[in-house]
């Protein structure tokens, strides 16, 4: 069984658009997944690694205007625990979750000094490492997230078939092990 949520990106949401504009093509959905698994366990997880700060806040500046977009997210029974939070929340209001998250990870990480706490109820306290460690994120850990990125393009490019929706599957499940 699945969930797909329609993320609908509009003229109101200028930073999710900003940033969704600057990601590599068919990225979306896992750092979707990323951000959540993340967040639901008191960290932000670090854009920064993936999208440079300096281009985000520069696009930003030109304010140029750009289409609205959805994109979906799939969830399955296989996500662990993202499929069991999408599904405790209330229909018609998993999308406006979501891009709260990803509003709040995109300002955390690619917009101010890093806070010392996320602002949300009972989440551990954090620690004001300069990666981004918000209760618990090891260097070890971001590295593994850029090596598999890196690792992701790498194998698209030299095997010529992209990032199709099933590799990226199985790239979360392994991620979120």
């Amino acid at each position: 069984m699945s969930i797909t949520v329609g993320v609908y990106i509009g003229k109101k949401d200028r930073l999710l658009r900003y940033w969704y504009d600057m990601l590599p093509k068919g990225q979306f959905s896992i750092l979707v997944k990323y951000c959540i698994q993340s967040y639901l366990r008191g960290k932000y997880f670090p854009l920064d690694s993936i999208t440079d700060p300096t281009a985000f806040m520069e696009q930003l500046q030109k304010q140029i205007k750009l289409a609205p977009t959805q994109r979906n997210v799939t969830f399955s029974s296989e996500d662990g625990s993202l499929y069991q939070w999408v599904m405790e929340l209330e229909n018609g209001y998993r999308s406006e979750e979501i891009k709260n998250i990803l509003k709040e990870t995109v300002q955390q990480t690619l917009m101010s000094v890093p806070q010392t706490s996320l602002p949300t109820n009972g989440m551990r306290q954090a620690t004001t490492d300069p990666v981004r460690d918000f209760s618990g994120v090891r260097t070890h850990e971001v590295s593994q997230w850029k090596d598999s990125f890196a690792g992701r393009e790498e194998t698209a490019a030299t095997t010529g078939q992209g990032n199709t929706r099933e590799i990226e599957h199985q790239q979360i499940l392994n991620q979120l092990g």
